[in-house]
């Protein structure tokens, strides 16, 4: 199976060309998305589907020019289609697409967004969006965001479940395995169990709040796990908005 990426210079974002023999697709289009269009023409590849695992512009902004290039099916999950001009199908939880040797499995992650997708390609590969990184997770704040809830069932119940030496390809920067999130990333690991929440007190959009964990993202900031006091619920945001200091809490 082929795998090749372009990377977005400002965003980070990824586009992928998967192919097997003579059918491939496009998984995200958030970049420059012509040099994988000419990498399938050299390989007498023809692209018969553009999977958008999720509605932001960084995932979408090319969306168009691959269409008119290549006629390709676009798909998505159907609480991202009215967002997302040109989808012509929908898939749901484990539903299968297969395009010549490739077979797409595709997984409802919610959370990030509430549609969101990873796909898992031939059982060889699994392509996470903006649910799971290398090191890190996706936030659950912005456009269509889902629930904390929706997020940690996503990453545990499901992208953990799947075997761990398979290869993950996440929306922004570095691969990883599930085996190496399971036992590295952070944010698995409280979750887990294995490492204590931290009970920090900061402030966030000024109100305050615990911070749970404030870990390395993707782009080199922070990623930051806070919580409500009083049971008022956990939210994953950029670590750069959440502040600690000395001003009293009143809670």
């Amino acid at each position: 199976m082929l795998i090749e990426d372009r990377i977005h210079p400002r965003w980070l974002s990824k586009s992928y060309f998967v192919a097997s023999g003579n059918r491939g697709v496009i998984i995200d289009a958030g970049t420059d998305i012509k040099p994988l269009l000419e990498s399938a023409v050299r390989h007498g590849v023809r692209i018969t589907h553009v999977v958008v695992t999720h509605r932001h512009p960084d995932h979408t902004q090319s969306l168009a020019a691959v269409v008119a290039a290549t006629g390709a099916t676009v798909v998505t999950h159907a609480h991202e289609a009215a967002t997302i001009p040109g989808v012509d199908q929908t898939v749901s939880h484990n539903e299968i697409i297969e395009t010549g040797n490739l077979s797409l499995r595709f997984l409802h992650v919610p959370g990030h967004t509430t549609g969101h997708l990873a796909v898992v390609v031939n059982e060889e590969a699994v392509f996470t969006g903006d649910v799971l990184f290398r090191r890190s997770i996706g936030g659950c704040v912005g456009s269509g965001c889902g629930t904390f809830a929706q997020l940690q069932h996503s990453l545990m119940e499901i992208l953990m479940q799947l075997p761990p030496k398979l290869r993950v390809y996440p929306g922004h920067m570095d691969s990883t395995t599930i085996g190496e999130e399971w036992e590295n990333n952070p944010f698995i690991r409280i979750m887990r169990g294995i490492d204590p929440p931290g009970e920090i007190q900061a402030w966030f959009n000024d109100a305050p709040v615990i911070l749970v964990l404030r870990a390395p993202d993707y782009d080199g900031g922070t990623k930051a796990w806070i919580r409500a006091p009083h049971g008022g619920g956990d939210v994953i945001v950029p670590g750069s908005a959440v502040h600690t200091g000395s001003r009293p809490l009143t809670w």
